[in-house]
């Protein structure tokens, strides 16, 4: 049985943005999942869907004993999304780095510009 991490990244980064983080986690006795998604022009709904997905995945997966999800920025508001509508579950806990919880006064105000860059 196992614990696993499931790291996931920010706007505009990539699943190598926690490397450092999951390596460190390996050396701890972790597995690692790392999440990757193209979040330019992406909606939210769609990437909350295929987390929702892999938690499906992991719950059904017997040497899974209890997952832990570590979010950074936007991947943090993925992660929350994803466990809106969990109720029994193997995920044992949510760490969300610097997530935007109230949204982001700079994306409000580059909106009318760059809003193509992460519908809301």
């Amino acid at each position: 049985m196992s614990q696993t991490v499931v790291l996931i990244h920010g706007l505009g980064g990539n699943r190598s943005d926690m490397w450092r983080l999951g390596r460190r986690l390996r050396c701890a006795g972790y597995q690692i999942r790392k999440v990757g998604y193209w979040s330019i022009g992406q909606r939210i709904e769609p990437l909350v869907e295929r987390l929702k997905e892999l938690l499906e995945e992991m719950e059904n997966t017997s040497s899974v004993e209890g997952v832990h999800l570590v979010g950074h920025s936007m991947g943090g508001i993925i992660a929350r999304g994803a466990l809106a509508d969990q109720r029994e579950s193997k995920v044992k806990s949510l760490l969300m780095i610097a997530p935007p919880n109230q949204g982001s006064h700079v994306a409000r105000q580059m909106a009318p510009w760059f809003g193509w860059m992460v519908p809301s």
